[in-house]
């Protein structure tokens, strides 16, 4: 029977950027906060009595407050992000399939709307996670800083360290993710087209990679049960990290 291979898509770099830069300016609007509440009370020399219940009560009143904020947010952000990634996907590969000649209307599945449910908890639990976790590396270091004498200067330089991991983090979840999203919509949109089968293509974008998905390069597999790699079958992007892709195979019927 003949067959059509379409052009693999790629995760849209812009979102990717996006989303890094919402999770991005999460933790600055945070960190502004903690400057604003604790580090410059910290250095004006506020009277030693009493201290330790006003350290504690803005410490407390901090993470709370973002607490409740990171609820709001990361749903926000989360639905803006799957909306994004469902709206791009559909647009590129309506362009591959109309240079291809055909004509399509894709429609709103229960698969796909289901594929978009489960992306949307995952990543509004990821945003609540990064949040979180930079609020308990920050109220330790802040603690910390009381303990050794209300070091300022060593705060600070805590604080730039938790920056660091927490802004390459967000630049991990962005790839990561985006990454998954295409996928999942693509998966989506195969089922929903009749087709069955692609051709696995691994990525060489990041700095190290996974030998048996290099192995698997060029691997045609069954779009419902995934490729076979490393003793499992799984999906392009499923693993952590992965930026390996798919090129879906049309097949004609013989007229």
């Amino acid at each position: 029977m003949p067959e059509i291979t379409l052009e693999s898509i790629a995760p849209n770099a812009s979102l990717t950027k996006w989303y890094r830069e919402q999770m991005q300016g999460m933790m600055d609007e945070m960190r502004s906060d903690l400057i604003q509440d604790v580090v410059k009370p910290m250095r004006s020399e506020i009277a030693m009595d009493g201290i330790l219940d006003w350290m504690g009560h803005v410490i407390d009143g901090l993470v709370s407050r973002w607490q409740d904020r990171l609820d709001k947010l990361s749903t926000q952000v989360a639905q803006e992000l799957v909306g994004k990634a469902k709206t791009n996907y559909d647009k590129r590969l309506l362009g591959i399939l109309r240079k291809r000649g055909f004509t399509v209307n894709f429609r709103p599945t229960k698969y796909m709307e289901d594929q978009a449910q489960i992306a949307l908890g995952e990543n509004v639990a990821l945003i609540k996670s990064i949040g979180n976790e930079y609020l308990d590396k920050v109220r330790s270091a802040v603690w910390r800083s009381v303990k050794n004498g209300y070091d300022v200067e060593s705060l600070i330089k805590q604080l730039k360290e938790i920056d660091g991991v927490t802004d390459r983090r967000a630049k991990n979840i962005a790839k990561d993710q985006t990454a998954k999203l295409n996928q999942a919509f693509e998966k989506a949109r195969a089922e929903e087209l009749g087709i069955k089968e692609a051709i696995w293509l691994h990525s060489s974008a990041g700095r190290t990679y996974r030998h048996d998905h290099v192995k698997a390069n060029g691997t045609r597999y069954g779009i419902a049960k995934g490729c076979f790699i490393g003793g499992e079958w799984i999906q392009p992007a499923e693993k952590i990290n992965c930026r390996c892709r798919a090129k879906l195979i049309i097949e004609i019927p013989e007229s």
